[in-house]
């Protein structure tokens, strides 16, 4: 594994939802590492799964895994993205972060009509 990027795992998110923590290159793959805090408490979420390369072409994730810390409300995701090593300069990374800042306390209820 060429590192590219490492940060120590236990380092927070700057923005409160995720950080990057780790990117490498592997037999052909870009893995990019990601911690999101909050994920049980705040249902804190992120999908980093398109990169565009530097032509603008569109690269979708092969596989991502994840593995979650119950203990510390965490999320540990990396993705994997099938890609040439010379590729990687000057790529761009999309991705959606999912937040909710405070939860509300209150005897909530959900009904719908069932049709036939």
């Amino acid at each position: 594994m060429i590192f590219l990027f490492r940060r120590a795992r236990s380092g927070k998110a700057k923005n409160g939802i995720c950080a990057l923590i780790a990117a490498g290159w592997r037999n052909g793959e870009l893995h990019l590492h990601y911690r999101t805090d909050g994920s049980l408490s705040l249902d804190n979420h992120a999908d980093f799964s398109t990169l565009h390369l530097a032509d603008g072409t569109e690269l979708m994730c092969d596989y991502t895994v994840t593995y979650k810390d119950f203990d510390n409300d965490t999320d540990y995701t990396e993705y994997v993205f099938p890609m040439a090593y010379e590729d990687v300069a000057g790529c761009t990374l999309t991705g959606d972060l999912y937040t909710a800042s405070n939860l509300m306390d209150g005897r909530w209820a959900v009904s719908f009509r069932l049709t036939q």
